[in-house]
């Protein structure tokens, strides 16, 4: 069984014991099963993943894709995600969270609309390295290259 049907199966057994805990009734009747507007946020974002990739897509965009899931399940989030782009899928992840954006091969830094840089995250600390800041880490470099940009 491949990786994602067997994601796919794991999620749907905590999707049934919910609608089990809600007093849902577990069958193959789409009319009797849980809304996905009614899940909690974790599982929406899983659910999301799940039918994203349920096609084998080739591209696949992600948006903010573990916002408002907890720190195990954005571990399995990025576990996949890693999974997929070694399968040679392009996988381009909107986030936030700079210490995400360092699982990523590549980067982008868009401030106010504009890309100000570009480049793999080490590229990118060591664009800002200074005696100041002999370690800087992602977040380190894109507030050093906002301010540039800024200034």
């Amino acid at each position: 069984m491949s990786d994602t049907l067997t994601r796919a199966r794991g999620w749907w057994q905590q999707l049934a014991a919910i609608m089990i805990k809600e007093g849902k009734q577990v069958t193959r009747d789409p009319s009797s099963w849980i809304i996905a507007v009614v899940l909690p946020l974790g599982f929406k974002q899983r659910l999301a993943l799940a039918c994203a990739t349920l096609h084998a897509p080739r591209v696949l965009f992600l948006d903010e894709p573990t916002s408002g899931v907890d720190p195990l399940m954005r571990r399995e989030f990025w576990h996949h995600i890693n999974a997929l782009t070694a399968k040679g899928v392009a996988v381009v992840v909107t986030t936030h969270f700079m210490e995400e954006a360092e699982y990523c091969d590549r980067i982008g830094l868009i401030w106010r609309g504009r890309k100000i840089a570009e480049g793999t995250p080490d590229e990118l600390k060591a664009s800002v390295r200074s005696p100041a800041r002999p370690e800087p880490t992602l977040e380190d470099a894109f507030i050093a290259l906002i301010e540039g940009e800024a200034a």
